[in-house]
């Protein structure tokens, strides 16, 4: 995968940084622009990163719409150099979680209203489990 050359070398607490940077001054302006891409081009560094820093990572999705009204298969794809697309997916964690795996599964299949409090608790405990196992969200725009 390719990065940007201003993005190389840099470790996943830095591009945390920018990210967050990125999110502060596009809040603040009214809110992001998909003209502009910096965001995505942090999160693919942000992957290489993580990769390096742990030695192997797996990607994840919490919103599985490809399988809508299906038993949603809950995959943590491994990253070994692929393209990663925009929004393809929305967190890095350094293993495979059965736990993580489950509640994502939960959300997937729980008929509740999208904006209620119960979807956002199940939400709570998937972003509070990634980052229990040491993981990371990603941007995209």
């Amino acid at each position: 995968m390719k990065i940007e050359d201003q993005y190389k070398n840099l470790s996943v607490a830095e591009l945390e940084g920018l990210a967050c940077e990125y999110h502060r001054t596009h809040w603040t302006n009214g809110g992001s622009s998909e003209f502009d891409t910096s965001i995505n081009d942090i999160s693919r560094a942000m992957i290489v990163a993580y990769h390096a820093e742990h030695g192997r990572c797996f990607l994840g999705k919490i919103n599985d719409y490809d399988q809508y009204g299906k038993d949603p298969q809950i995959k943590f794809v491994p990253y070994e150099g692929q393209m990663v697309y925009n929004f393809g997916y929305a967190f890095i964690i350094p293993q495979e979680d059965e736990r993580l795996r489950a509640l994502i599964k939960d959300h997937n299949t729980q008929k509740i209203e999208y904006d209620s409090k119960e979807a956002y608790d199940v939400i709570e405990k998937i972003t509070s489990r990634i980052a229990e196992l040491g993981g990371t969200f990603l941007s995209w725009s």
